[in-house]
């Protein structure tokens, strides 16, 4: 089991290997999607069958979809829960919920990381709030098939979450995804699986190059900022034993997968009005924003 996952890492960490072992690397990971498929496979067909009623009412809807950079510091929340009555949707992801869903409330939240599903310790009581917000207000959350029996949720959407970075598939999120495990990434799979006829989004800045550092100690330090966050925040993660190589080539797998997921649909636009993504179509004709802009960093 320890090489299997050992593989699996290698896999879609995507580290240099032989086209042997690459190719060996392949077979078994599609195998092992396979078997995590069947494994989950009652779990996500009642996914796919509200899927599928879904799309046939969401063909005039269009959708935000907000993940939590600080770019959305410059969208007005207010403004969007009015334009909630005209035919939009919210998707939200992670702590969005217990920092601004009393202002906008979501109609879906994604879920993805161990630490909101109590696997890993936490420094404040944050990753709580944000699970219990969604079950207090009876909210649609969508969260990996394998993490399913550990929430007792009655709106819960599981999907496959299994990685397969050389697979095709960014749409059919009951089958395993093209792409390393990332809230953010899930969440676009998840809009468009939902068929909305347009896709604008905000706050999806991957703008930690900005900030990249390595201490004086050689611990290279990113700094993870969200809009929610203030000045005064502590936002500094350390990457332990990481080369700095590594650290630029996640930057860039970031964006990559971004574009191998929303491009040539044309169903996205990037309503942010700060970014760092340019292949996606932006849209700046909503009246959507503050008055005061905010200037990434």
């Amino acid at each position: 089991m320890k090489n299997l996952k050992e593989i699996y890492r290698k896999y879609w960490l995507g580290e240099a290997q032989s086209t042997l072992d690459l190719g060996k690397n392949i077979i078994l990971c599609r195998l092992s999607g396979l078997i995590y498929s069947a494994k989950y496979r009652g779990e996500l067909k009642k996914t796919k069958s509200y899927i599928e009623e879904k799309i046939k009412e969401n063909k005039e809807k269009s959708v935000f979809l907000f993940a939590n950079g600080p770019s959305l510091k410059d969208i007005d929340l207010g403004k969007i829960s009015r334009l909630k009555k005209e035919n939009y949707e919210v998707i939200a992801l992670n702590s969005f919920v217990s920092r601004s869903a009393e202002t906008l409330k979501p109609d879906y939240v994604v879920f993805a990381d161990k630490i909101h599903f109590g696997l890993k310790e936490a420094a404040s009581d944050q990753y709580a709030k944000d699970m219990d917000w969604c079950i207090d207000n009876d909210v649609k959350v969508f969260l990996p098939a394998h993490y399913a029996h550990l929430i007792n949720l009655p709106q819960k959407l599981p999907f496959n979450a299994f990685s397969e970075v050389y697979s095709k598939n960014t749409s059919d999120i009951t089958k395993p995804l093209g792409y390393y495990p990332l809230t953010a990434l899930y969440a676009l799979s998840i809009a468009k699986a939902l068929g909305y006829k347009k896709i604008l989004i905000a706050g999806f800045d991957n703008s930690y190059f900005k900030d990249f550092e390595v201490s004086q100690s050689s611990e290279v330090i990113i700094n993870h900022k969200h809009y929610y966050d203030a000045e005064k925040d502590n936002t500094e993660v350390i990457q332990a034993n990481t080369p700095t190589s590594k650290v630029f080539f996640d930057f860039y797998r970031q964006f990559k997968f971004i574009e191998k997921i929303t491009g040539s649909c044309g169903l996205f636009e990037n309503v942010s009005k700060k970014t760092y993504i340019s292949t996606i179509k932006r849209n700046h004709s909503l009246d959507i924003y503050k008055e005061t802009q905010v200037q990434l960093k």
